[in-house]
């Protein structure tokens, strides 16, 4: 509905209010284009179960548009009957009119909103793992794939339309206020690509923005959530390639390149180059290989012993490079027993030292040798490599932490 056909700035109901003898309004949810949102109770129901009430007020500037508002009204009724059939959509349980506008009470799902869930941080411990990621793009792919075989588009996937349920923990499907039906052409036309000068904004494609969405929409706002949740960024903020239109996130984010190039067909700038229904992403999906084999985030890392000389399976070194890092590492561990004991004979025998300065002067000092054990990149590496090496290198350097930690006060440690 169009927002200058609603007054969405409607003082009724007010809360304490009951609507049709029945619905005792308990919260005021949100305000919006396509009218306000309520959390009532049900009180002739036993336990007086809360429900979801959607007012469509007209605006009383354009009274000659009741019948065509209330026209709109009984089909977004009709389409709410058959999409609340699905487990994961609210289903509707009452419609009634009075002379403050239009309602539709519908069930309420008890969970927490997704854009709750997602990270807006750049803490990439709380990113979304790969298997993570995949559960969620099924999830909502197996509901979609349902309202477009009702001939329906959403039209507003995003973080604050998905929840995931209390009681069960699926995710589930909200707010059908902007739904489209699907336009089909006829046999005997050609259904010409959108070229315009206008850029996707946030969960929006392009043709959606030019009023044309079709059901691959709804994918494109999937894929853009599902990299928010990967990259900790909102679509929004995201750089969009200037001769490609397409949008630049992959170097963002610890992905497979499998996983990749499915989000990367579903966000592409032109609908024609996308999935063109989510049944064919979710073949898509069936194809990947077991996500526990996939490159995962930090805030599933754990470390492993291998021998230092398995680094030569992984990652093809310069000649004598494992012997260097070995004879750096042994020198190294002598450096900072050295350390320690000179500076405890220099410190510890000047009166007047708070032993945390003289802690702080010595943990100092082994920084400074420890720096060189690091693990440097001159240029981006690849992913799994670097976790590889990273845990590979783990054992060793806490070798040398064990013998440094054995002094009191002093455990100081130079993070690379």
């Amino acid at each position: 509905m169009n927002r200058v056909l609603l007054d969405i700035k409607a003082v009724r109901p007010m809360l304490g209010d009951l609507l049709d003898c029945r619905y005792q309004v308990l919260q005021i949810l949100s305000t919006g284009a396509f009218g306000r949102t309520y959390i009532a109770e049900d009180t002739l129901l036993p336990g007086s179960p809360k429900r979801i009430i959607r007012h469509l007020k007209p605006s009383e500037n354009y009274p000659h548009l009741l019948l065509f508002i209330r026209q709109l009204f009984r089909y977004e009724t009709k389409t709410l009957e058959t999409l609340g059939q699905h487990d994961r959509i609210p289903e509707l349980l009452a419609f009634f009119e009075d002379d403050q506008g239009f309602y539709l009470v519908q069930e309420l799902f008890a969970g927490e909103l997704l854009s709750n869930l997602l990270t807006s941080n750049q803490n990439r411990s709380k990113y979304w793992t790969e298997t993570q990621v995949i559960e969620l793009l099924r999830e909502v792919l197996h509901i979609l794939d349902f309202i477009h075989d009702q001939g329906i588009i959403h039209c507003d996937i995003k973080p604050n339309n998905l929840i995931k349920r209390t009681d069960n923990g699926k995710i589930c499907l909200l707010d059908f206020g902007a739904v489209q039906p699907i336009s089909r052409p006829e046999s005997n036309t050609n259904q010409t690509e959108i070229s315009l000068n206008i850029q996707p904004a946030g969960y929006i494609p392009v043709e959606q923005l030019a009023y044309q969405p079709q059901p691959n929409s709804d994918i494109y706002a999937l894929g853009m959530i599902a990299i928010q949740a990967l990259t900790g960024i909102h679509p929004t903020q995201l750089k969009i390639d200037p001769n490609t239109q397409e949008i630049s996130w992959q170097e963002l984010a610890y992905v497979s390149d499998e996983l990749a190039s499915i989000l990367k067909k579903m966000v592409c700038f032109s609908d024609q180059e996308r999935y063109q229904s989510a049944g064919e992403v979710l073949r898509s999906l069936d194809k990947l290989a077991n996500p526990k084999t996939l490159p995962i985030t930090p805030q599933e890392l754990t470390f492993f012993s291998y021998p230092i000389e398995d680094l030569e399976n992984v990652l093809d070194f310069p000649e004598n490079f494992l012997e260097e890092i070995k004879n750096s590492l042994n020198q190294t561990t002598e450096q900072i027993i050295n350390t320690i004991n000179l500076q405890q004979r220099r410190f510890f025998k000047v009166p007047g030292i708070s032993p945390l300065i003289i802690a702080f002067i010595i943990g100092t000092s082994i920084n400074s040798l420890l720096i060189v054990t690091g693990v440097y990149y001159i240029t981006q590496p690849d992913p799994a490599q670097m976790r590889q090496m990273e845990q590979m290198i783990q054992e060793p350097l806490e070798q040398i932490t064990k013998k440094v930690c054995q002094i009191p006060y002093i455990c100081f440690w130079f993070g690379k």
